[in-house]
């Protein structure tokens, strides 16, 4: 009998230190991610700055919370809206989106991205205009891309 208990708090052990270790790689992983996610957020910021001027506000807005009737009445507002996506790279320079109302179209990355990864990508919207497609950059893990 007591080498049965001993065995079981031995499985006990292992499973609550391999419990910790996961535990440890989540929080390592989430802390990535928001590293990352600022990284994202920083470029686009300077890259507002550098080219409409310090007057405008950049506004980020979830993919499935941006309307259309913000994208059309944004012209002269000093506002620029940063769609932002949560997606699951396919490989190459294009990605699906993982949720909101987009859920399961591709978009474009800045750069090219291993397959199977998940990511943020920041589409930054010209604020000169009312078009609602008038993307003038894509950010993705640092990386911003002019159009």
């Amino acid at each position: 009998m007591v080498e049965g208990t001993q065995t079981a708090h031995a499985a006990t052990t292992h499973n609550a230190a391999r419990s910790a270790h996961n535990g440890r790689k989540a929080r390592k992983a989430r802390k990535a991610a928001k590293q990352a996610d600022k990284a994202n957020k920083t470029a686009v910021k300077a890259y507002a700055r550098a080219t409409y001027g310090p007057e405008y506000k950049v506004v980020f807005v979830p993919a499935d919370k941006l309307t259309e009737r913000q994208l059309t009445t944004r012209a002269g507002k000093k506002v620029i809206y940063a769609e932002v996506y949560n997606v699951k790279t396919t490989g190459g320079t294009s990605a699906t989106v993982r949720t909101g109302k987009y859920k399961g179209n591709f978009i474009r990355l800045p750069r090219p991205v291993k397959a199977g990864k998940n990511a943020k990508v920041i589409y930054v919207y010209n604020p000169h205009t009312n078009a609602d497609d008038d993307v003038t950059a894509i950010c993705s893990g640092g990386t911003l891309k002019a159009y």
